[in-house]
């Protein structure tokens, strides 16, 4: 595909394009609320952050991004928690080299009014993979409709879009924590 320029204040062009379905999302506007689909499209900065890039693009897809399992903890004080815990890890173990970690019934989990709105929470049969270790570094910066990913591997599989103005507090904690990977270029209405 065609690179396309990020804009007019960055180096950042954006080699791939994603999109994200955001499914039950009540429409306040509409006379009787019914649950819409709405979709944003993300372009991203492949050539600044390939290692995040290559995860995103595969978390997006039926096939997922191959994820080994945790460790089984077995340090469950409770019976019932030690059963509960051994179950979810076999059952990761059955999928683990034929399924992988994608965003079908992942949410969006936290939005803090101009600061961020973080998505991709992954559950059910994904809580017991481990976390993509997110490595990059570049100097872009947080503006309105960036998205980022966490630093490291406690970020777990979600990302972050920034709704908020450049320069501002909220944005130099998402530059501190955050690797931008791309923007919103579609849907950041929704």
């Amino acid at each position: 595909s065609a690179a396309i320029a990020a804009d007019e204040g960055s180096d950042a062009v954006i080699t791939d394009k994603i999109y994200v379905e955001f499914k039950g999302i009540a429409n306040n506007n509409a006379a009787d609320a019914t649950p819409t689909k709405d979709r944003i499209v993300i372009g991203l900065y492949g050539n600044d952050a390939p290692q995040p890039v290559s995860i995103l693009k595969q978390l997006v897809t039926k096939q997922g991004y191959r994820s080994k399992c945790k460790q089984l903890d077995t340090t469950r004080l409770l019976q019932k928690e030690q059963l509960e815990a051994n179950k979810v890890y076999n059952a990761c173990l059955e999928n683990e080299d034929t399924a992988g970690v994608n965003y079908d019934y992942s949410s969006v989990w936290r939005i803090l009014k101009d600061q961020r709105i973080d998505v991709g929470a992954v559950s059910g049969k994904f809580v017991a993979r481990e976390n993509p270790n997110f490595e990059a570094k570049n100097n872009l910066s947080h503006d309105y409709g960036a998205v980022s990913v966490r630093r490291g591997d406690d970020g777990g599989y979600g990302f972050t879009i920034f709704p908020g103005t450049k320069g501002s507090a909220a944005a130099a904690v998402l530059d501190e924590d955050n690797i931008v990977v791309g923007r919103v270029l579609e849907g950041m209405d929704v």
